[in-house]
């Protein structure tokens, strides 16, 4: 995956160098949306549906062809009450798992336009390589019974970096004359160990 990055870049910088004066101008893009838990199973039955800002720079070798590079937050928050609903079957009381995870991504990403440059509302396909910075915190609550046996409250964390991948489908909508609304919905892949995580995006926000 960062060989496929790097050809990404190199990619970009060659149609940038070569083509960039047939291009529309560059723009900024801000928006935000929620994050819907997918794969492994653990991940999509003790994650809530996420929160996710976005910011993306493009820039536009061709008319209908954009490179992107982005910068983005996912954060899920356990789903305490499936957890604690878990213990119950299991006849287990008396302890609090309470925390959540993050993910700090870096990506490139090409955008080819299906609809023509002089359409006013433009729809795009997307795809893009990752990188991934994974954060996972968690605090575990025992009750003076689990305590009796030595339990001691506890927090967990747990750092990494992965790559992945992501693709999907967008729309920007004429808003105002210095702007444009942005709809985009992209599935997301980050390569973890054992079973990828996978999540899908849906956000809106503003291009200027």
């Amino acid at each position: 995956m960062k060989k496929l990055l790097l050809i990404m870049v190199l990619v970009a910088g060659c149609f940038v160098s070569t083509s960039f004066g047939q291009a529309r101008a560059p723009q900024m893009e801000i928006f935000g949306g929620v994050a819907i838990p997918l794969a492994p199973e653990g991940f999509k039955d003790y994650f809530k549906m996420g929160f996710s800002p976005h910011f993306q720079y493009v820039m536009f070798p061709t008319q209908k062809l954009g490179i992107s590079f982005g910068v983005d937050y996912e954060y899920f928050t356990f789903d305490d009450g499936k957890i604690k609903s878990d213990f119950d079957d299991l006849g287990i009381t008396g302890v609090d798992i309470t925390g959540g995870a993050s993910n700090v991504e870096f990506s490139i990403g090409i955008r080819p336009y299906i609809t023509d440059p002089e359409a006013s509302t433009q729809i795009f396909l997307y795809a893009m390589g990752t990188y991934n910075l994974l954060s996972q915190e968690s605090e575990i609550d025992y009750d003076s019974y689990w305590e009796s046996f030595g339990l001691v409250d506890e927090k967990i964390t747990d750092d990494t970096s992965e790559p992945g991948f992501g693709g999907g489908v967008g729309m920007e909508i004429p808003a105002g004359d210095s702007f444009n609304m942005i709809i985009q919905g992209v599935f997301r892949s980050i390569l973890t160990e054992d079973e990828s995580t996978n999540f899908l995006g849906l956000s809106a926000g503003i291009v200027f």
